[in-house]
């Protein structure tokens, strides 16, 4: 099944995926109407108009608290336009850059690559409980040795100062008020894009992951974040919507300010059906931004990490190289934390 969704229909978290309207928990296909169904005309404004007058007419403490958010929102229109300059220019000064590594730029001819990888959710889980963090910052130095090894196969210098920058949307909180009221834009749940630098130069896996734990950790300082539980309990099928958002944000941005987008979305952990049939991988597709070579995309599924990895055909030739990587990374990290364990330190070799 090819599940295929534009970014103009999902602007938050809380919106529905069509993946939820045809997976079914169960392998008894739910009974469906067998009457057509017929969509309303749409209500013209005159409508709207009377329909929302009746509203406040028939509920007059819902007009009495609208006046007071009004007025709350006109003295708080200063705060969130303070707080979006000072976010724009830091965005400006990340973006000012030499630009993205030339291994990692296209033409742009629009001819694709597409290949899939997949590993065990056990055992990124067993390098987090070992060192602690995320399984995204797992996740991240995965990709970050990966894209290390691609690099390296492909002549590329990979010196001391080489740092790739990730585009790694996020699914965060908005700030509410003492009252419990959103205080930024109304979605209770939106998505954020972090511009994360992958330490690529770091031969050690171990000091990776830790470099990559404590970039993630400046970012999420302020305990905004959704965690994966937290997803899962929205009751709609979050995974697609979450790429999609992210290749949104990464639409919106100069290809200068970022090397590779990065999504990441957990799924679910049980197992799913469409009409009986168990679905048995779960690759999802992250759109490739114009200028760059490489996309990926991540979602875990019933006890496996599934990853899509779309690449400009003419750049990346050898997107099957990068694939092994991927799972090589995961081996080097292991070994790493094993020998970590063992002599007590990251990355250690002896007492």
């Amino acid at each position: 099944l090819v599940n295929k969704t534009h970014c103009a229909l999902v602007d938050r978290m809380g919106a529905v995926d069509v993946a939820a309207a045809i997976l079914d928990g169960t392998a008894r296909p739910r009974r469906l109407p067998e009457e057509p169904w017929m969509p309303a005309p749409s209500p013209s404004d005159a409508d709207l108009l009377v329909d929302a007058v009746a509203d406040l007419a028939g509920k007059p403490t819902e007009l009495v608290e609208l006046v007071r958010m009004a007025a709350v929102d006109t003295g708080s229109t200063l705060v969130r336009a303070t707080r979006m300059v000072a976010e724009f220019a830091g965005l400006m000064r990340s973006t000012v850059r030499a630009g993205p590594e030339p291994v990692l730029t296209a033409a742009g001819n629009g001819q694709r690559r597409f290949l899939t990888a997949q590993l065990d959710l056990a055992a990124v889980r067993a390098i987090r409980a070992a060192h602690g963090g995320s399984v995204n910052d797992v996740v991240l130095t995965v990709l970050t040795g990966a894209l290390r090894s691609w690099l390296l196969s492909r002549g590329a210098a990979v010196t001391a100062r080489t740092v790739l920058r990730a585009l790694v949307p996020m699914s965060v909180r908005a700030d509410r008020g003492p009252r419990g009221g959103v205080q930024s834009d109304g979605d209770p749940d939106a998505v954020v894009s972090y511009l994360v630098e992958l330490p690529v130069a770091e031969p050690n896996p171990v000091m990776r992951l830790h470099q990559v734990s404590f970039a993630m950790d400046a970012h999420l300082a302020g305990g905004r974040q959704i965690s994966a539980d937290a997803l899962l309990r929205l009751g709609r099928f979050a995974p697609p919507t979450l790429h999609a958002l992210g290749a949104r944000v990464a639409g919106q941005l100069s290809s200068r300010a970022y090397d590779v987008l990065i999504t990441n979305a957990p799924g679910p952990q049980d197992q799913l059906y469409a009409a009986g049939w168990p679905v048995r991988a779960m690759f999802p597709v992250a759109p490739l931004g114009r200028g760059h070579a490489i996309a990926v995309a991540c979602t875990s599924y019933l006890g496996r990490i599934y990853f899509g990895l779309t690449a400009d055909r003419e750049a990346v030739p050898e997107l099957a190289d990068f694939a092994e990587h991927i799972e090589e990374a995961l081996d080097e990290l292991l070994g790493g934390s094993q020998a970590s364990t063992e002599t007590g330190r990251p990355g250690g070799t002896g007492p």
